[in-house]
């Protein structure tokens, strides 16, 4: 994470995505979660995402929470079209307050 200032302050920005089912599971989204996972594993370890929130999928309003660390929103929104699910999922991006 060399873009992180001397001082330790990030200098980049932290954007909340809600992410939420945009269509009903079936079991081509069952044989892709294996595939979800690594890929979120990888965007973690190349320290853009910094912290991942899974609901529990037995409940009826389903949601999982990313934190992620970009430049700018669309960058965000790039790498969430590069999810194994997205075509199952609609996503909500917040930009987070810096401080």
């Amino acid at each position: 994470m060399s873009d992180f200032a001397p001082a330790g302050k990030d200098v980049k920005i932290h954007f909340m995505v809600t992410c939420s089912l945009g269509k009903e599971p079936d079991e081509a989204f069952a044989k892709l979660v294996p595939e979800e996972v690594k890929h979120i594993a990888e965007l973690r370890s190349q320290g853009l995402i910094m912290a991942s929130y899974i609901g529990n999928p037995e409940k009826p309003a389903w949601h999982a929470f990313l934190v992620f660390r970009e430049t700018i929103a669309e960058s965000v929104q790039r790498h969430l079209r590069n999810f194994p699910l997205a075509p199952y999922l609609t996503f909500e991006i917040t930009e987070l307050r810096q401080g």
